[in-house]
């Protein structure tokens, strides 16, 4: 910038005096103003004539005769390459009506002679040769390289057999010429699973029940309730085997260690703790979260823990140090449920900002963003032996192929490859299931939650895929297909008002023939198969869908 310009000016006057003072000397400072506006106007058009006078001046370049030939011939060949080699039409063959002088004896008697050109027909002839050479001339410096290396002279997509268009007396040509039918949807037909059922119905705990874990041998499993404390019940009588307590607010998640006897359990009041199993008390504290933590997962096959929470970010723990390995930090909302596998992405994590991330454990960052989801995605589920899973959210619930997460399908309503509910046998105490004929679509849910939102999700190796919603309703689904095939309403117990249905937590045992549900009604469910049904009784009443989404 140019500033203001001063100049300094002195001018020493000395006048005598006759009373005999000294001469003084006085100095005067004039300052000359400089207009500042037009300075920068033209230090502006300065810079502007230098950098910017041409810069949307448009350059062409000339156009090569031999780039253009080059693109023809390119277009020509992706257009007539595969019609290139066609036979020749078959000839016109001739029928010989019989003259009035042969009789009646000489009317079977046929010859068949050749069509002899009109003098109409030479000149389009010529026109189609000539049409013909101009086309052969562009494809053949195409066809020569692909002669050079190594490719077959014959450039037909589909070889010629004469005979057999002969005989169906159809020109070959439109044979070479018809477009391929594009290929439909693989509607499969799902497979037909027993139908489900209240098994037993578990009370104890004094508050809404949000968590729930089984143990790797199959014999108990432990769940986290409002009420502060963490319980573990014997799987097989449903009898309660030991209390801990120490979570001064809601334990929101839970996971036994296959590797050693340790519970790990999460809650809102930021703890992440550790307890050993064979002194049954806390023996290490994991601090680092900001806020509440909502899930926890472990690594099956490094002593690595993985919670997530309400601080947006989900912490990579060491077991046995404490040590806080990775702060992984891309969702922009609470982190929900987590996913923690031996390949990768190891660590998958689904967050209310409506996304699915993809985790790379050894440089701590994120490998992928799977934004489908218009909703918070609260629950996720991971297949037992396939390379897939499923993310539930209110919108809709879906289907993810690893490891680039891949799309698949949408489970019910528009996305499954077909509708429709098996009819089951209703229980008069605790549970009502929809029958076949049902109008519950008739809300207009894609999840068959009839718009609740699905907080819990559970998949075992019989690819059966359960969802539970706020509304207390359980959804059955075929996981090859997404066909919603049961439909249950789990009723309150005695006490406790209508709007205390909601399904907080689910998980299959380790044989996958029991369900455990945990809700808002302070009781643990347990469900299992229907032992009389057969696929006789409950048929599979599948249509396939006309409306199938493909993202």
């Amino acid at each position: 910038s140019i500033g203001m310009e001063k100049m300094d000016v002195e001018k020493a006057v000395s006048t005598p005096s006759a009373t005999g003072i000294t001469p003084t000397t006085t100095t005067t400072t004039t300052t000359t103003s400089v207009n500042v506006h037009a300075l920068l106007q033209q230090s502006k058009k300065r810079s502007f004539d230098l950098f910017a006078r041409n810069c949307t001046a448009t350059v062409r370049t000339a156009e090569d005769p031999l780039a253009q030939k080059t693109l023809l011939a390119a277009k020509m060949s992706g257009e007539y390459n595969a019609v290139r080699h066609l036979p020749p039409p078959p000839k016109r063959q001739a029928v010989a009506k019989p003259s009035a002088a042969t009789g009646p004896a000489t009317t079977s008697t046929t010859t068949t002679t050749a069509p002899k050109p009109s003098v109409e027909d030479v000149p389009q002839q010529e026109q189609e040769e000539e049409e013909s050479r101009g086309v052969s001339a562009l494809l053949r410096p195409i066809a020569q390289n692909k002669s050079d290396k190594g490719a077959t002279s014959q450039s037909a997509l589909v070889e010629y057999r004469g005979t057999s268009a002969a005989q169906a007396g159809i020109d070959d040509r439109f044979n070479q010429l018809a477009v391929p039918r594009r290929r439909g949807l693989n509607l499969e037909k799902p497979q037909w699973h027993c139908p489900w059922k209240l098994m037993r119905v578990i009370s104890g705990h004094l508050g809404w029940v949000r968590s729930v874990a089984v143990e790797p041998e199959n014999m108990w499993f432990v769940t986290g309730s409002a009420d502060r404390t963490l319980k573990i019940w014997d799987l097989a009588s449903g009898t309660l085997k030991l209390t801990l307590t120490g979570h001064i607010s809601t334990p929101r998640g839970v996971a036994v260690s296959a590797r050693s006897p340790y519970l790990f359990s999460v809650g809102e009041d930021k703890m992440v703790k550790c307890w050993d199993l064979e002194y049954n008390k806390v023996i290490r504290n994991y601090h680092g979260h900001l806020s509440a933590v909502y899930s926890v997962a472990l690594h099956p096959t490094l002593d690595l823990l993985v919670t997530g929470g309400r601080d947006a970010t989900a912490r990579v723990w060491d077991i046995r140090s404490k040590a806080q390995v990775h702060v992984l930090a891309s969702h922009t909302a609470t982190i929900a449920s987590i996913l923690a596998q031996s390949s990768d992405p190891q660590i998958v994590t689904g967050g209310m900002d409506n996304t699915v991330k993809f985790w790379d454990l050894a440089a701590g960052r994120c490998q992928a963003t799977l934004t489908n989801h218009k909703k918070a995605i609260r629950a996720m589920a991971s297949h037992p032996t396939e390379f897939t899973f499923a993310s539930a959210s209110t919108d809709n619930i879906k289907k993810w192929l690893f490891p680039d997460g891949r799309f698949l399908l949408n489970f019910g309503g528009e996305g499954s490859a077909g509708s429709g509910e098996a009819s089951s046998s209703s229980s008069s105490t605790t549970t009502t299931t929809t029958s076949s004929t049902s109008t519950d679509n008739n809300s207009a849910s894609t999840t068959g939650h009839q718009r609740a939102i699905v907080h819990s999700a559970a998949l075992n190796g019989d690819d059966v895929f359960v969802t539970g919603g706020d509304n207390g309703s359980l959804c059955f689904w075929d996981w090859k297909t997404g066909y919603h095939f049961q439909r249950i309403f789990s009723r309150v117990q005695p006490g406790s008002l209508e709007c205390e249905a909601a399904i907080y937590a689910m998980a299959f045992d380790q044989s996958g023939t029991r369900l455990i549900t945990c809700e808002a009604d302070k009781s643990i469910k347990i469900w299992c198969e229907d032992p009389d049904a057969t696929e006789e009784s409950h048929p599979v009443q599948w249509q396939p869908s006309r409306t199938l989404k493909r993202w």
